[in-house]
């Protein structure tokens, strides 16, 4: 599963009266996940799965671009980057459901 890479990311901000702004995340690679503690539980309706103080390395290329009717010039910018996440608690909760006719 590692590393993982992970689908791209673009916002565009409308900014009223002065102009846009365009971000994007691109190359988005996870390259270590150390998960200290997790947690699952049987719900009626299905399983929910807790993980807490996980750590979580990853690396990215990000860029922005902004733009305006007031002056004729589009500013932007490009790098990358080389992030730790610490202390992350990321949740999940599966639903089931009887689908056969059997209950199984």
């Amino acid at each position: 599963m590692i590393p993982l890479r992970l689908p791209n990311m673009e916002k565009t901000v409308k900014i009223p009266l002065v102009g846009n702004a365009v971000m994007m995340l691109s190359n988005i690679t996870i390259y270590q996940i150390d998960v200290p503690s997790s947690n699952i539980k049987p719900r009626e309706d299905g399983i929910s799965i807790l993980a807490s103080g996980m750590t979580c390395i990853l690396s990215m290329n990000w860029y922005y671009s902004y733009s305006t009717w007031l002056v004729p010039v589009e500013i932007s910018d490009e790098g990358s980057a080389s992030v730790q996440v610490e202390h992350m608690d990321i949740g999940l909760t599966l639903g089931m459901e009887n689908a056969g006719p059997e209950g199984h």
